[in-house]
């Protein structure tokens, strides 16, 4: 069976960053509790509603980043807009922005631009 050829790596083999003076151990989300605190009823219903209120929803949660450094770590170069591409257990694997929202649930397609007029009156 022939090598897969891939892109370069963004670090050598054996030379990706480790230890804890690089990367937190973990991440939690307990400062959404500090904005939810904050915020006005209508403020926090807004929000809600918009492209955030998936990550509100997220408040209690503990997301440990210590894989997530490992998989940045062995990245793969590439030109391709919104994918990540990297080494698994030697195979590459691809997370696109597809793949982010299916797995946070959020709202990733394009962004639709409004124009509002105002109206002024000169006086």
């Amino acid at each position: 069976m022939d090598e897969l050829e891939l892109p370069s790596r963004l670090f050598e083999t054996g030379y990706e960053p480790t230890g804890k003076k690089r990367v937190n151990n973990y991440f939690n989300l307990r400062w959404i509790e500090v904005i939810n605190s904050a915020l006005e009823d209508e403020d926090l219903t807004m929000l809600n509603a918009s492209r955030f209120g998936q990550v509100l929803k997220m408040r209690s949660h503990t997301f440990f980043v210590m894989f997530l450094h490992y998989l940045l770590s062995r990245q793969l170069i590439t030109e391709k807009d919104f994918e990540l591409w990297w080494l698994f257990v030697g195979k590459p694997i691809r997370y696109a922005i597809q793949d982010f929202a299916l797995v946070t649930g959020l709202n990733c397609g394009q962004i639709l631009v409004m124009t509002t007029h105002l109206n002024t009156t000169h006086g």
